[in-house]
């Protein structure tokens, strides 16, 4: 039953990259201005990031029920309400909407996945988190293929597909075991002061913030490029194709090796490749870059999180993770608010380079950070 817990993520993620793939017909068909497409973007992402902080302790003390049932809900209120609205102040509220489902439903299928322990847990993660990352990258294409049959279709369909897969996935988080802990939202101060924990904060920020710019500029360069959008489509799908399929591989790989490792070559690879969609300007280029992108990604996601989880046991599973999704959702709002705007300016070479030099400076400060906790286990036992 908890393979269906993947397939909900996958539906209600997926709802909210499809809205990357309607952003020129808000603009050309019901007149909204830049700032407002930049808005609905970014909102996203921002309410995901406040639900998931402020309500995922509920989860650790053991109500992961209700916290999903209320994700579940308030993601198929966002995508109808989206499908069906008419002006920006409707499409904001929709856009919220879709990211508050998805900060409860994450922080809640992540504690029920893990249960009494963390054994396993890397494996586990990784198949939650590549539904998620997936979701976010093919949600576009998925969007593409179904517009045809009207604007409102894509998150209509999405929004049957997720009831559909949460029904029996609701049904074994109300009985499934969890490990508890009374925490509350100030307990996640003290995660800050884990070197490790800070590691796996500043590679979130590189990872999701790179997801944050290809999602709100991906259409625009690919265009550019000469790529129609079948063209397009496909090649967002080689960028999602590895996080779909090789994270639970990954998952189980980082569960036998040092996920601090892990974390650090698989960030420090991903800088030259980022910064090779905006060196060499093909599509071929930008298809092989995606596709080893995606597979670099496969296990930086899931070695992030089990740095965290490691550290914080599966009785704060919740509150350890949903501070790894704040600062990706912060860095993917941030950057999906910038991107237009730098590619505007600049063009690729200026979106690609100024997130390979900021992934550089993070992946930087994760080694520091890596050290520091190795430092600190060296030193002896008074």
């Amino acid at each position: 039953m908890h393979r269906l817990a993947y397939l909900a993520n996958f539906f209600l993620t997926s709802g909210a990259g499809i809205v990357f793939v309607v952003l020129a017909d808000l603009k050309e068909d019901f007149g909204l201005l830049d700032w407002q497409i930049g808005m609905i973007a970014s909102i996203g992402f921002g309410t995901a990031l406040l639900a998931s902080l402020f309500l995922s302790p509920f989860a650790d003390r053991g109500h992961v029920y209700q916290v999903a049932v209320a994700g579940v809900v308030i993601g198929i209120t966002g995508n109808v309400l989206f499908g069906l609205a008419q002006d920006f102040t409707a499409f904001l509220v929709a856009r919220a909407c879709i990211g508050v489902g998805l900060g409860l439903y994450l922080a809640a299928a992540r504690k029920a996945i893990i249960g009494t322990d963390t054994e396993g847990s890397g494996q586990k993660l990784g198949i939650l988190l590549s539904t998620n990352v997936a979701g976010f990258l093919i949600g576009p294409a998925l969007g593409w293929l179904l517009r045809p049959f009207g604007f409102g279709a894509p998150f209509f369909v999405v929004a049957v597909l997720i009831a559909l897969a949460a029904t029996p996935t609701l049904w074994w988080m109300k009985n499934v075991n969890v490990a508890t802990s009374v925490v509350r939202l100030r307990d996640m101060a003290p995660l800050f002061r884990l070197p490790r924990i800070r590691a796996a904060l500043l590679a979130q920020l590189f990872l999701f913030g790179n997801i944050g710019m290809f999602d709100s500029v991906a259409d625009l360069y690919l265009t550019d490029l000469g790529a129609s959008e079948r063209t397009v489509v496909l090649l967002i799908w080689a960028f999602g194709m590895p996080l779909l399929i090789l994270p639970g591989l990954a998952g189980g790989f980082i569960d036998r090796h040092n996920p601090s490792k892990v974390l650090l070559v698989s960030i420090f690879l991903a800088v030259p490749t980022i910064a090779a969609f905006g060196i060499w300007q093909t599509l071929t280029v930008f298809a092989v870059a995606a596709v080893i992108e995606g597979t670099i990604e496969s296990f930086a996601f899931p070695a992030a999180q089990v740095v965290v989880v490691r550290e914080t046991g599966a009785e704060e599973a919740a509150i350890g993770q949903s501070l790894v999704d704040a600062s990706g959702y912060a860095a993917a709002a941030t950057a999906a608010a910038l991107g237009p705007i730098l590619y505007g300016a600049g063009g690729a070479l200026a979106v690609y380079g100024s997130m390979g030099v900021v992934g550089l400076v993070l992946a930087l400060g994760s080694t520091s950070q890596i050290m520091s906790a190795n430092r600190r286990a060296a030193l002896p036992v008074a």
